[in-house]
């Protein structure tokens, strides 16, 4: 399924607004924030600044200058699933983010292996990776992340603890 959304798609916006909503508490204005796989027409950051916030767009094929600094906080928002390689792209978020830094993930769950060939989501062939809550908990866990906020089903709000002592490994 291709993907195509925008500031005009009130759906898209209210889609958004769900992982915005429950990061808030945790952004300030003078923070610095990024939208990692931010598509080819970056909304998250339009939405974040209508806030007050300041957002940076990247995506490997539409916007693929990444600036070499950390931020305070990165959304990877319907990303996660895209990962051909979870953990080297774990530890690279990780690595952008600063101590204290917030990562808000949405992505939508799997609850069972009934059905999952069916599901909408692992049928759209540009998902290749499948999370659900123990596998963010993994995550979290291997990243030195504690949850903040994951009341909102799809959508989890982590802190950056501290830096990784070494090389994170996912088995």
């Amino acid at each position: 399924m291709a993907h195509q959304n925008g500031l005009n798609d009130k759906g898209y916006v209210n889609f958004l607004n769900q992982a915005i909503t429950p990061a808030l508490p945790y952004l300030k204005s003078s923070m610095s924030g990024l939208d990692f796989g931010c598509g080819p027409t970056p909304t998250l950051s339009l939405l974040l600044g209508k806030q007050g916030l300041h957002c940076i767009n990247y995506d490997p094929i539409f916007f693929p200058v990444l600036p070499n600094n950390q931020f305070n906080y990165i959304f990877v928002t319907e990303v996660a699933e895209h990962f051909f390689n979870p953990a080297a792209d774990f530890l690279r978020i990780c690595n952008l983010l600063v101590e204290g830094g917030i990562l808000t993930i949405m992505t939508e769950p799997w609850l069972s292996l009934d059905g999952f060939a069916e599901w909408h989501y692992a049928k759209d062939i540009t998902h290749v990776s499948f999370y659900n809550t123990k596998t963010i908990e993994y995550i979290s866990g291997q990243f030195n992340f504690e949850i903040l906020n994951r009341e909102a089903g799809r959508v989890t709000v982590l802190k950056k603890h501290y830096p990784l002592a070494g090389p994170a490994v996912m088995n």
